[in-house]
């Protein structure tokens, strides 16, 4: 479905989707995503700080902004490695729609950070320091895995992903993220929100071969740029705005192009049996030593989830 966005068409309100929409006067495409309690149950798996949940949170976004930009089925991972207080975080998203996502830190060092001034400001090289930022997908129908790694640059998420994407694909972007921290309101929760536009160099037809076609793209970017620079990030995460009534405040002179929704959802892969292959895989003596109070305990980096196993289960025999 395809239409140009109408005030009343932007009056839905809807959570843990992906909007995709078209400016066809710029040739820019874009995706505005909304994350309600798929991301409030991505970030409270585990017990995060609130500066480590803000940036997992973009992350998430981010990943599924990204995958959301590819046509392909399987897996997009976006990892960050550093050395600040916070050392890894990874966030995927799995087609159709199932994100997830985890970070390891030293609690006492982002405590310590987060005291700085300059935490607020810039929370990149405060909390995550100097390393990469490497997005990986796997395509689940040819095998195939493409992976870019660029350096951490920019003072804040934003600007790491937008350095990626102007690396790896050329096209001029503007990207925005953000995350909400639950109030002291018993009923408020994690709420996410991300909006990725870039510039292509054709589609839909648009491009003709016409001479007298004088279309630019610099002052189209540019144009299309200063629509969306007026975007706030609160916009964003305000759940009385949907993604449509979105568009139609930030494009509504130029005019957008809206398309069918898909859903997310916070889901992750993890299962029993699973967990049970990956420890045969071990040899019998590192099994053994992970026999702890009669029984091994695998606890899932992403969900937190715990997979208890008896020794005879794994074929350790019930003496171990």
């Amino acid at each position: 479905m395809v239409f140009d966005v109408s005030a009343d068409a932007a009056s839905a309100i809807t959570d843990d989707v992906l909007q995709p929409f078209q400016l066809d006067a710029f040739r820019v495409r874009g995706r505005v995503a909304r994350l309600g309690p798929a991301i409030d149950r991505l970030l409270t798996c585990r017990p995060y700080p609130v500066e480590v949940a803000e940036l997992l949170g973009g992350l998430a976004t981010a990943a599924a902004l990204l995958a959301s930009s590819l046509k392909f089925d399987g897996v997009l991972t976006a990892q960050v490695k550093c050395d600040g207080p916070i050392s890894l975080m990874v966030a995927d998203f799995a087609t159709p729609g199932a994100i997830r996502g985890y970070a390891r830190f030293d609690a006492a060092a982002v405590t310590k950070a987060a005291l700085a001034a300059e935490s607020y400001a810039r929370p990149v090289p405060t909390l995550l320091g100097a390393g990469h930022l490497a997005v990986t997908a796997d395509h689940a129908s040819t095998g195939k895995r493409y992976q870019g790694i660029v350096e951490l640059e920019g003072a804040i998420l934003d600007d790491c992903i937008s350095h990626y994407l102007e690396q790896s694909e050329q096209h001029r972007t503007f990207i925005r993220l953000a995350t909400r921290t639950p109030t002291d309101d018993s009923a408020a929760a994690w709420r996410a929100g991300g909006f990725l536009m870039q510039q292509m160099p054709a589609f839909g037809g648009t491009d003709a071969a016409d001479p007298a076609d004088a279309f630019d793209p610099l002052a189209a970017w540019r144009e299309a740029l200063a629509f969306a620079a007026t975007l706030r990030t609160a916009e964003l995460i305000d759940p009385a705005i949907g993604p449509q009534r979105l568009l139609h405040r930030l494009f509504h002179e130029p005019g957008v192009r809206i398309y069918a929704t898909s859903p997310l959802e916070h889901r992750c892969r993890c299962e029993r049996k699973r967990v049970r292959d990956v420890l045969a895989s071990f040899e019998r003596r590192d099994m053994e030593e992970m026999v702890v109070g009669g029984a091994v305990t695998v606890t899932c980096e992403f969900c937190n989830a715990r997979y208890v196993f008896a020794p005879d289960e794994l074929g350790l025999g019930a003496g171990v």
